[in-house]
């Protein structure tokens, strides 16, 4: 099994990848479009179909930490390529299996939350632009720790 630890969501900033800072969780979601078609297979109800179009998302959530965040993308990074409307490059790193899911997208949703003494959190999606990309980085398969900075 891999822990959900092992993989990291990044960023690319000015040429360089960084993970977004304070993650919880981070993953990636696909889906596809279907048209309804009629075979000779459609008997008792049956429904056949073909695939069309297909989409991913990449949803995310974490927390706000405001010290340095060097070498990190904080929330207030998200925001600013949110609100600039640009499309980023990402990359879901795997540390355990050497797997990097990479693309172009977009930052469609943010959300903040604050609720009374908890600490302020927030979500948001990446929506794909064109096909995930998928390659083994065998660099990381004898990895068996992350440094992580967790809140306290």
């Amino acid at each position: 099994m891999i822990n959900g630890l092992y993989e990291i969501l990044m960023i690319k900033i000015s040429g360089t990848f960084f993970p977004i800072g304070c993650l919880s969780s981070n993953g990636i979601q696909e889906s596809a479009e279907t048209i309804n078609t009629t075979t000779r297979q459609n008997t008792n109800g049956w429904r056949t179909m073909k695939a069309t179009g297909q989409t991913y998302s990449l949803p995310f959530d974490g927390l706000i930490k405001y010290s340095d965040l060097t070498n990190l993308v904080s929330y207030r990074d998200i925001e600013d390529l949110k609100r600039a409307r640009n499309n980023i490059e990402w990359k879901l790193e795997n540390l355990q299996d050497g797997t990097v899911d990479y693309g172009d997208g977009l930052i469609t949703s943010l959300q903040r939350n604050a609720a009374t003494d908890e600490y302020i959190s927030f979500s948001g999606t990446i929506e794909g632009y064109g096909e995930p990309l998928k390659e083994v980085n065998s660099l990381y398969l004898t990895s068996d720790y992350v440094d992580v900075d967790y809140v306290e």
